[in-house]
């Protein structure tokens, strides 16, 4: 299979990657658009004051992820709220990214916001990613990680964002690491039943593939879910059950 062309949001690696210092209340290089600015500023009051109702009510608090998390629709919803503490991301650590990644790398809001915002999920961040990067070989990877080790900048990997869980969120800002244009079925061996692939191929995909061999991959999570996703949530599916 050959990549997918690339997302059509890219920012092309020039000075508008630099990024201001953090303002109050969220992060991004970018001024959201006037539609969801207007929602954005409205938000964090209106959390505060559920913060307020829910200390008085005695509003139930859950352990998720990085920390107590509030419940953001009363004790019985179960969507919640994962708080982060967001550090500025060094412009050098952009243009680092950008020596190697050219235009597939982008800070634009919109990019970020869809990023650190999955639909599927119970649980919602308080932040989103800082950058947003779409390597296309295992060797860009590894610069990203270098660069993210180096620099001190978390890292979150972004598959099919299938997950209920939020595996995809921000809490703490950072880089998401999208894989999709990491598709490739590199080998198959059909004796040993196994196969080697780059993390954004899809399991429907990839049993698309198999099927002219006699072979299938039985984990069945969900529509869309990647296989480098499913292997860092240990996902199931009803196959798994009985396969």
């Amino acid at each position: 299979s050959s990549a997918s062309p690339a997302p059509a949001a890219r920012s092309s690696p020039s000075s508008s990657l630099r990024l201001p210092p953090p303002a109050p209340y969220h992060h991004h290089s970018q001024t959201p658009p006037s539609s969801s600015s207007s929602s954005s500023h409205a938000r964090l009051p209106a959390f505060l004051s559920f913060l307020a109702a829910a200390a008085a009510g005695g509003t139930t608090v859950a352990l998720c992820g990085s920390g107590v998390d509030h419940r953001v629709g009363g004790k019985e919803s179960t969507e919640l709220v994962v708080r982060g503490e967001r550090k500025r991301v060094p412009n050098e650590f952009i243009d680092e990214l950008a020596s190697f990644l050219g235009e597939n790398l982008t800070v634009d809001y919109e990019e970020r916001h869809y990023h650190g915002t999955p639909q599927n999920s119970f649980h919602k961040a308080v932040n989103v990613p800082d950058v947003v990067v779409f390597p296309r070989s295992q060797d860009e990877v590894q610069k990203i990680v270098m660069a993210c080790n180096k620099y001190k900048v978390p890292i979150v990997p972004y598959g099919g964002a299938t997950s209920i869980e939020g595996h995809t969120l921000a809490p703490h800002g950072g880089v998401c690491i999208n894989m999709s244009l990491m598709k490739k079925i590199k080998s198959l061996h059909v004796e040993d039943m196994d196969v080697v692939v780059e993390p954004g191929v899809g399991w429907i995909e990839l049993n698309e593939y198999l099927k002219p061999y006699g072979l299938f991959f039985p984990l069945d999570p969900g529509p869309g879910a990647t296989i480098g996703g499913m292997c860092a949530t240990r996902c199931s599916g009803s196959l798994a059950v009985s396969l």
